[in-house]
């Protein structure tokens, strides 16, 4: 491929790494910390460590330093399973859930404020190559 500066490919690049270097200068809590809390917001009922590692793709050892990084700061509990004391719960604490519902309200208004911004065929457009994207993604097994 020839290094055009103005190819599809460089002009999602750009947008992408755009986005991400203003998402990270914003962020409170730290890399992969903010998936891990709106998993468990979305799904607090008995999340393994294992379980996380595999939503998110990444090692048993990253996940360690996640759910450490978000205990010190007093945003997840871990509690040891009555019947298998070998498994280990991971769930919000009260003010981990209240930072999760907080962070899910924001990114409802960010996108209610950007679909109200854009012409709604644009915005089933979009979301029609999301969701060809993330077949194409899902079907190559790519990490973003």
């Amino acid at each position: 491929m020839e290094n055009n500066p103005n190819t599809p490919v460089t002009e999602i690049l750009t947008h992408i790494n755009r986005l991400k270097l203003q998402r990270r200068s914003q962020q409170k809590t730290g890399r992969g910390t903010g998936i891990v809390l709106s998993y468990l917001y979305d799904n607090d009922t008995n999340v393994i460590p294992s379980e996380l590692g595999k939503m998110m793709n990444v090692s048993t050892p990253r996940i360690t330093t996640i759910l450490n990084k978000l205990e010190a700061k007093n945003l997840i509990e871990r509690k040891i399973s009555p019947e298998d004391r070998r498994n280990v719960f991971i769930t919000l604490s009260n003010e981990g859930r209240k930072m999760a519902a907080e962070k899910k309200a924001q990114q409802e208004k960010l996108i209610q404020t950007l679909v109200s911004r854009v012409d709604e065929q644009d915005i089933q457009a979009f979301i029609r190559v999301l969701d060809a994207l993330e077949i194409v993604i899902d079907e190559q097994g790519w990490e973003l």
